[in-house]
């Protein structure tokens, strides 16, 4: 599938290491990893209604939580999450 051209976005070079591939969340449509995504979401499902893509990690659960250790913050699911302290808005 060729991504969309207007209105692209880039993920953190942190997340791009991770994500496999995307996934449509309604149809099931593949993307590769390296397609930039924009509002319109799934090409296939474009044109019935936008259908957001989801990432498929390499490993979903790369570091599991330890509730005694973990701070109670947002970023206790770092590791899980698509971009860095450092880069969060």
């Amino acid at each position: 599938m060729s991504a969309h051209s207007s209105g692209e976005t880039s993920r953190p070079e942190s997340d791009k290491s991770r994500v496999l591939e995307f996934a449509c969340i309604r149809c099931g449509a593949s993307y590769p990893a390296d397609v930039s995504i924009d509002s319109k979401g799934c090409a296939r499902c474009q044109e019935t209604a936008p259908a957001n893509l989801r990432p498929v990690y390499s490993d979903p659960n790369p570091h599991p939580l330890e509730s005694a250790t973990t701070s109670r913050s947002l970023w206790r699911f770092a590791p899980m999450l698509p971009c860095t302290e450092a880069e969060a808005v």
